[in-house]
């Protein structure tokens, strides 16, 4: 059996009244779209991001920024069991841990968005 380099796949059972925000970054523009449990779509936001910031922590910035995009979002549409779903691994890992594992850049953008966290229902 020959081993494979590819990223593995958790795949859990979803929750009925959850839903979903999955966020894709690039260069200069965000991507949201939110589903239900069933994977239905049930909305989509694009936002078009006028900064430049260095290639270093580039993507890393915009993928803070989506993030806060997203909890801002469900914020507004009052949402209570929510899945955040990106594919930012120090992003992922600084928001869950409590060492953060992001640019020095992007460390505020962390800590804003743990703090927008804790003081929310989800």
């Amino acid at each position: 059996m020959m081993e494979s380099d590819e990223p593995t796949a958790m795949i859990s059972a979803p929750m009925d009244d959850c839903v979903r925000v999955s966020s894709q970054a690039k260069k200069g523009s965000i991507g949201l779209i939110l589903r239900d449990c069933a994977g239905n779509c049930l909305g989509a936001k694009g936002i078009c991001c006028n900064e430049e910031v260095e290639e270093d922590y580039g993507a890393e910035y915009f993928e803070c920024k989506a993030l806060k995009v997203a909890v801002d979002w469900m914020e507004e549409l009052r949402a209570t069991k929510v899945i955040f779903e990106l594919d930012c691994e120090s992003v992922v890992n600084s928001i869950a841990g409590n060492e953060l594992q992001v640019h020095w850049f992007n460390q505020n953008k962390v800590q804003f968005i743990k703090v927008k966290f804790n003081s929310s229902n989800f």
